[in-house]
């Protein structure tokens, strides 16, 4: 794996930078606080890619880069970029980099990897320096799940995202997620889940989206602080290193009970998604 991520971090490039004064939405807040939006946590876009048949999962590859001032450390955020959430064995997973991990007295940015289900840390095994979370519905309110995180100071650049299973036992099946830098050249292991069962299948759909949480973005929103604008764009998706076309193979969805803050535009070889702004003309093209 580790000269598998070697190799692709070379030759990085970046898109060019994304700045935007941040304006107050009187009208955002005013359709939040009148019942028109629900409550946070709000999917701006959910990206859905037909990943071909449900087949035997060997491994998974995302590259995602980043941009904006929303990976500008000390401003009020609550982002969260999710590369893939998908199922392998009818238990859904997430991974991606977020701007706050909740981590208690610690660093706010890092990457997170959960598997809904059985909410264990009997099923979580996080890297050394990261830690396990593993919660029920009535703690989370996202359901159960088990899953591993670890702090760390993601910035503007190009990140590559590759989980596969590493081994079995009476419990099930283990599967690792590490994240590339370009920038850099680290490797940074994230942590392994555990699923249910020995031989893993992938589902056909998966989803890539980005997400505000936190129930202090509408206070900050009524102060005149709209969300971090920022540019999340998705390429390289391979699922057992077979390339998926982003264009052919995806389609936009925008949930109606969120405030219109995301474009997004493709291309077979990337998914462009731009947040934070209130869009003019087309949403997804």
């Amino acid at each position: 794996m580790r000269m598998f991520l070697a190799v692709m971090l070379a030759g990085a490039f970046l898109v060019s930078n994304v700045r935007a004064e941040m304006k107050s939405d009187a009208e955002t807040c005013e359709a939040i606080t009148g019942g028109r939006w629900k409550q946070p946590a709000w999917h701006l876009v959910d990206m859905w890619y037909d990943l071909g048949d449900s087949q035997p999962f060997k491994s998974l590859t995302i590259e995602v880069e980043v941009d904006g001032d929303v990976t500008e450390p000390g401003r009020d955020k609550l982002i969260y970029i999710a590369p893939i959430y998908g199922k392998i064995n009818g238990s859904g997973f997430y991974f991606g980099m977020q701007t706050d991990v909740s981590r208690p007295g610690g660093a706010k940015r890092g990457f997170i990897f959960s598997r809904w289900g059985r909410a264990s840390s009997e099923d979580a095994a996080p890297a050394e320096g990261g830690w396990s979370a593993a919660l029920t519905h009535a703690q989370s309110n996202e359901g159960d799940f088990a899953g591993v995180r670890v702090a760390y100071p993601w910035k503007a650049g190009r990140y590559l995202f590759r989980m596969e299973p590493t081994m079995s036992d009476d419990g099930g099946t283990w599967v690792a997620l590490v994240v590339g830098e370009y920038d850099s050249g680290k490797v940074i292991e994230v942590g392994s889940v555990r699923f249910p069962g020995q031989d893993l299948t992938i589902d056909k759909d998966a989803v890539s989206f980005v997400e505000i949480y936190g129930h202090e973005v509408i206070d900050n929103i009524c102060r005149t602080r709209m969300p971090s604008t920022g540019v999340a764009v998705f390429r390289q998706l391979e699922v057992n290193e077979r390339a998926i076309d982003l264009r052919r193979r995806s389609s936009c969805v925008f949930p109606r009970d969120v405030p219109p803050l995301a474009t997004v535009s493709r291309s077979p070889d990337d998914v462009v998604v731009e947040f934070g702004r209130t869009p003019r003309g087309e949403r997804c093209k």
